[in-house]
């Protein structure tokens, strides 16, 4: 059996500050929920919304944890991640009248998760042309 060194990995203020921002939305979303009646479907909204974004931030965790450092691109692309996240959880209401196929408030929150997602793959294919990981 051979032994790995485990290193620990330093974390960013830019992580932590990502950290806080999920925070933040998690609290908005929360706060969506104090309403005069809870329903089922209120309820199934609300654990669907936060496993969206918890879902965001264990792939930029995982971004972090395996390629991450504190590059300008790193930093830049975390910023905007943060913006993205911080609006989906403020522009979400638990008015249901509101969320139907095709409301503002249900596309602006699928327009942000797909940007949220496609600045994760931003940073992925950066990495790898930094670490020339695409070459054929």
């Amino acid at each position: 059996m051979s032994k790995k060194s485990i290193r620990a990995k330093r974390v960013s203020n830019y992580e932590l500050f990502f950290d806080l921002s999920l925070v933040l939305a998690i609290g908005q979303l929360t706060g969506a929920m104090h309403l005069e009646e809870i329903t089922v479907n209120s309820i199934l909204a609300f654990v669907i919304s936060n496993m969206t974004l918890l879902m965001v931030w264990v792939n930029e965790v995982f971004y972090y944890e395996k390629y991450g450092d504190s590059r300008r691109i790193d930093i830049f692309t975390v910023i905007a991640l943060m913006f993205f996240l911080g609006n989906m959880a403020l522009n979400f209401r638990m008015d249901f009248t509101s969320l139907y196929a095709g409301s503002p408030i249900v596309v602006s929150f699928n327009l942000l998760l797909i940007a949220s997602y496609g600045v994760i793959a931003l940073q992925y294919f950066l990495k790898g042309e930094f670490l020339a990981l695409t070459e054929i």
